[in-house]
């Protein structure tokens, strides 16, 4: 069974000048911030990941290529870099050509 902890008032310990410190409010804060510690970098590598895999998925769409290549993006170092040359040197199915228009 859980205990019921009232938030402890050291205004007597400490003169009565103003400070109230919350014990519950201090473990909260611990777990909070012991939680914020567990897992920080794969939590921003899938936030910016997605940020980035989005639009890159969209990109891919529009030119002709199947989407999935985004998935790229989740490579470490090389992964835009290799999304950037794929847009930048293949020719794109859906691209325009001029000849066919004459």
């Amino acid at each position: 069974m859980l205990m019921k902890v009232k938030p402890v008032n050291f205004d007597k310990y400490i003169g009565n000048q103003g400070v109230k410190i919350n014990c519950i409010g201090i473990f909260q804060q611990y777990i909070m911030e012991l939680l914020m510690f567990i897992f920080p970098e794969l939590g921003r590598m899938v936030i910016v990941g997605l940020m980035i895999l989005i639009p890159i998925c969209l990109i891919y769409k529009k030119a002709g290529f199947h989407p999935a290549w985004g998935l790229l993006v989740f490579l470490p170092g090389l992964g835009l870099l290799l999304i950037f040359l794929q847009l930048a040197l293949l020719p794109w199915p859906n691209a325009k050509n001029d000849e066919a228009e004459l």
